[in-house]
């Protein structure tokens, strides 16, 4: 009985984690501010990385996936960022706590 009631709630974590961050990310409620960032920092990192190997044609099929990571990896990050905090209350100044300290 235990194992079930283990997978039970495994199971409702991954959907949770599903609904919480990939769903998002993944429909494009982020899509607004993820994808210039992604844009941006994409081909920043890819003039960097493989610059000099597509001015020269040196291109080879292992690239396409570096390429394509330097735009989804800003992309899924600038999302995380933005999901994470909009789901977050903003903290208010004159609460009982001052700077440094946890709550």
């Amino acid at each position: 009985m235990t194992i079930g009631l283990r997978a039970r709630r495994q199971s409702t974590m991954r959907s949770a984690a599903w609904s919480k961050w990939c769903w998002p990310i993944l429909c494009g409620r982020t899509r607004r501010v993820a994808l210039p960032v992604s844009v941006v920092v994409g081909t920043v990192l890819l003039a960097v990385n493989q610059g000099s190997q597509l001015l020269a044609g040196d291109a080879d099929p292992a690239m396409a996936f570096r390429v394509l990571a330097n735009y989804a990896i800003p992309y899924v990050v600038s999302s995380i960022g933005y999901l994470d905090a909009s789901s977050t209350p903003p903290h208010s100044p004159g609460a009982g706590t001052t700077l440094g300290e946890d709550a």
